[in-house]
């Protein structure tokens, strides 16, 4: 009997350390089991050229035209992570001669779809960052007469409603040029379009002249009434400028 209740103990102990072995480790690793894992993505700055977008609707992309000549190509944007995409060239229209003085107004900027838009000029900053940069634009010189080579001396080209529009979540450029006048005396003396202070001005952006309905009335030549005009074509060309100078910086 002795030995009989001796083995029964001796079960019943073993019995109790198994059961205890397997409490204990349920307990250190309870279910549902977890595991976390590392998910990541990079990016770098971008070298192709963006598109021209909709200057009232810049989410989406668009097709400008030449005003004079619809068939003519567009000039492709600049390439690099901080680019200019598209300008507007500017048509006056054909008009007839007067001995007043006399205001011109730029044609609104035509889609391919035969829609017209303000004539806006865009810009692009995928380098990675809101480092900040400023856009300039100046005149190479007075209108010249494409045949007899005359100049159209103290005609004036000057910029008005300027507003910037973009789809990005980066602020927009702080510093906007509302209205300016170019300087056609062959200086070579560039106005600030806008300036992006550094945080903001990423992604795309565009400064138009003029919202839907004024988009035909903020660009204005004024040619002075006692010029001789001759009944030929004139022309001249803008250059925009675009610097990794944030606004802070921005010379005077």
């Amino acid at each position: 009997m002795k030995m009989t209740k001796l083995m029964a103990t001796t079960a019943v102990l073993a019995s109790t350390l198994v059961l205890g072995n397997v409490v204990a480790s349920a307990e250190a690793g309870k279910l549902p089991a977890t595991y976390e894992t590392d998910t990541t993505v990079k990016f770098s700055p971008s070298d192709e050229i963006t598109p021209p977008v909709d200057p009232l609707d810049p989410e989406n992309p668009t097709t400008p035209v030449d005003p004079e000549d619809p068939d003519k190509p567009i000039k492709p944007g600049t390439n690099g992570p901080l680019s200019i995409d598209f300008a507007s060239p500017l048509y006056f229209g054909e008009n007839k001669i007067v001995s007043s003085d006399k205001d011109y107004f730029a044609e609104a900027q035509p889609l391919s779809d035969g829609t017209t838009r303000p004539n806006y000029v865009q810009i692009t900053d995928n380098r990675g960052g809101e480092q900040g940069w400023t856009l300039q634009v100046k005149q190479n010189g007075q209108f010249i007469s494409k045949t007899s080579k005359r100049e159209l001396t103290g005609a004036q080209i000057s910029f008005a409603n300027g507003q910037v529009a973009t789809a990005t979540d980066s602020k927009v450029p702080s510093l906007i040029a509302t209205e300016f006048t170019l300087v056609a005396d062959g200086t070579g003396a560039a106005q600030n379009v806008m300036t992006a202070k550094a945080g903001e001005g990423a992604g795309t952006h565009v400064y138009r002249s003029g919202d839907d309905a004024a988009k035909a009335t903020s660009i204005k030549l004024s040619v002075p009434g006692k010029l001789t005009k001759l009944a030929e074509t004139y022309a001249t060309t803008l250059t925009y400028t675009l610097t990794d100078v944030p606004g802070n910086d921005t010379p005077e």
